[in-house]
């Protein structure tokens, strides 16, 4: 006997006759127990699910990969009266991407009164994503770099021949030794010379 609440077919809730539906995790937990040598009886009861789904789901794709993305709209485009018109000259006009769409609702509200409710706002940020995605100007590209006190520093040897430094009267050649470090600013300089020619 299973325990309350476990079953070879998975929990119930609500209605029995409600379908259940098949998670990830559940198959990748049955093909897990089938690759250790179980049946597939032992290796659906041990993933929640009945063997006649376990048969099905065997092998191939997990559930979430055999979704097809939708490409249609499910409802009206609220802005395409207004998205040529009014909104691509906004965005056009920001280059440097600081309009958010909060303003540009704001702004259609202000111009078509009792049209654009609140509720919009998000429909607006993503169509204002993707147009900037495909249209808009370009970003700068930016490499974030850390820099841990005391792990890293930077040092360079420079020839000092042209500054003319004398001592005594005779040309004093030396190389000048410099270390900065890359987090603070913490700096370092020693004079090595290079003796007479």
């Amino acid at each position: 006997l299973w325990p309350v609440g476990a079953s070879p077919v998975g929990r119930v809730t609500g209605a029995p006759w409600r379908r259940q539906v098949l998670t990830d995790e559940q198959v990748k937990l049955f093909r897990k127990e089938r690759m250790k040598g179980k049946k597939q009886e032992a290796a659906a009861a041990a993933a929640g699910i009945c063997v006649r789904t376990a048969r099905r789901w065997d092998t191939g794709p997990l559930p979430s990969q055999r979704k097809e993305g939708r490409t249609w709209r499910t409802r009206k485009d609220p802005f395409s009266e207004v998205w040529n018109d009014e909104v691509v000259p906004l965005l056009k006009s920001d280059k440097a991407r600081k309009l958010q769409a909060k303003s540009v609702l704001n702004e259609l509200r202000r111009r078509h009164p009792g049209e654009y409710p609140k509720s919009l706002l998000r429909t607006l940020q993503r169509r204002m994503r993707d147009w900037r995605a495909l249209h808009g100007s370009a970003k700068e590209v930016v490499f974030p770099q850390q820099h841990p006190p005391g792990r890293e520093a930077a040092f360079d040897f420079t020839h000092a021949d042209e500054l003319g430094v004398t001592i005594a009267g005779d040309n004093f050649d030396h190389l000048l030794f410099t270390m900065k470090a890359s987090c603070g600013k913490w700096m370092y300089a020693e004079v090595y010379p290079l003796g007479h020619r």
